[in-house]
Parts: C-alpha cells; sequence; structure tokens
C-alpha cells in the first residue's frame, strides 16, 4: 500500500483525538439547546465514519472541526479550539462558567434597566491618535464582552487555584474580593 493510500491516523491516535469529543459530547448531552444537541449527533455521526473508515478520518476531522465552533454562540467551550492542542481544560468547571454568565449578564442588564445612561459609557477606539474614533457599543455587545471578561477572570483563578470551578465556590470569591 503507497503512502497516499494509508490514513493519516491509526485507530490509537484516532482515539486519543476523540478523548476531549467524547467528555464534551457527555457532559452536554442533557444540555437543552438544540443547537448544541444538532453538534452532538453530528459530531457522533462524523466520529462514527470515522471509526469505520480509517481513509475518512481527515476529511471528519475538518468536518468537527468547524461543527464544534458552533456551540461557543451558547456560552459552551470549543473542545476543538483553533489554536494549538485541543483541550479540555475548562470542561470541568463549565457548569461554573455558565453560573459567572447568567450572573453576570442578569447584573449588566438589572444595571442598564435601572440607569439607561450607563450604555453611554462603553465603548470601543478605532484608530489611534489625532485619527481615534469611538464607537458606542450596543448593550448587547456591552454584555458579550463584559461576561467574556468575568468567566476570563475565573478562568485565571482556577489555572492559579484559588476557585474549584463549583458554582459555590464563587460566592466565596466575590466576597473575599469585596472584603468581607
Amino acid at each position: 500500500m503507497s503512502e497516499e493510500n494509508e490514513p493519516k491516523w491509526n485507530d490509537a491516535e484516532w482515539a486519543l483525538k476523540m478523548e476531549p469529543l467524547n467528555v464534551f459530547n457527555t457532559e452536554n448531552e442533557d444540555n437543552e439547546n438544540d443547537d448544541v444537541q444538532d453538534v452532538i449527533e453530528t459530531a457522533k455521526m462524523q466520529q462514527r465514519r470515522g471509526n469505520k473508515n480509517p481513509m475518512r478520518r481527515e476529511r471528519a476531522w475538518r468536518f468537527l472541526h468547524d461543527i464544534y465552533k458552533d456551540v461557543v454562540a451558547h456560552g459552551l467551550e470549543n473542545p476543538m479550539p483553533s489554536k494549538g492542542q485541543t483541550t479540555t481544560k475548562y470542561l470541568s468547571i463549565q457548569e461554573g462558567l455558565n453560573h459567572v454568565e447568567t450572573t453576570t449578564e442578569t447584573a449588566i442588564n438589572a444595571a442598564f434597566e435601572a440607569a439607561p445612561e450607563y450604555a453611554l459609557h462603553f465603548f470601543r477606539r478605532e484608530g489611534s491618535g489625532d485619527d481615534q474614533i469611538r464607537h458606542a457599543l450596543t448593550i448587547e455587545q456591552i454584555v458579550k464582552r463584559e461576561v467574556k471578561s468575568e468567566q476570563d477572570k475565573f478562568k485565571k483563578l482556577f489555572d492559579e487555584n484559588k476557585w474549584n470551578g463549583e458554582i459555590a465556590g464563587i460566592a466565596e470569591i466575590t466576597n473575599a474580593t469585596n472584603g468581607e
């Protein structure tokens, strides 16, 4: 058999590449979002194709990479990030991160409801120096930016072993940072 006709990954390599996807699928099988369920169902089909036919693995891998991008829009971490190695680093704390997202969204929306002028303080800059232009952000853009900022803070705390990823630990961290 020539090298052109050999599969890119043997069975063991394919199984190793599938591990983070299987973890994601298992942890999100009860997710009520139809889009997430569609991704999981489609991914399982592509995995089966790769399992049955090693020559289809590379194509299936590219397809899997594309479909898992859709889960990010639903606040989930892509188990197949574009850069570096595939990671499941934050999958174990996804429930806590989802709680951070919900809490942040609720707080910011309540702030805008109480004081709509608060939104005027959020903008993004384009250009530099005298050519700099400021663009006002929509409330949706502000919420998205603040959610990402808060989730990044908790990911950093998790990386520094200051948060175990559990929802109960969020209150303890919040109280400690507020001096209570």
